[in-house]
């Protein structure tokens, strides 16, 4: 079992306590995505079950937040998840086996003053 995160202290106690094998990455990066993606792939041969369930979130008025800060949050709580997604499904559809799964806020279903990038990014 891979277990991945961005804060290499947690990633690496929390494999520790479920036996699993600890990636750090930070899916914000682009590179740090196609690492991951690669050495997911590399650690076992395949990925059986991916759990998207990375978030950043932001709180304030639309028009303070910057657009970087904007890309980020729509990076890490998108598109990271359906660039997984893209990389691991055909395997997973070539071989009849495999899960995906999507964790999301409730922020999504419910507007939360303050939150609009982070609801539009389901994450």
């Amino acid at each position: 079992m891979l277990v991945h995160g961005r804060a290499a202290a947690r990633v690496h106690d929390v494999a520790a306590q479920v036996g699993g094998t600890p990636l750090v990455a930070d899916l914000a990066s682009t590179d740090d995505r196609a690492r991951l993606i690669a050495e997911a792939q590399g650690a076992f041969g395949r990925v059986d079950v991916l759990v998207n369930n990375a978030g950043i979130g932001w709180a304030g008025r639309f028009t303070d937040m910057t657009v970087e800060k904007l890309r980020e949050v729509v990076t890490v709580d998108l598109l990271a998840h359906l660039e997984l997604s893209h990389a691991f499904l055909p395997a997973m559809i070539e071989r009849g086996d495999g899960h995906l799964s999507f964790v999301t806020s409730i922020a999504g279903r419910t507007g939360v003053a303050g939150e609009s990038v982070y609801a539009a990014a389901p994450t």
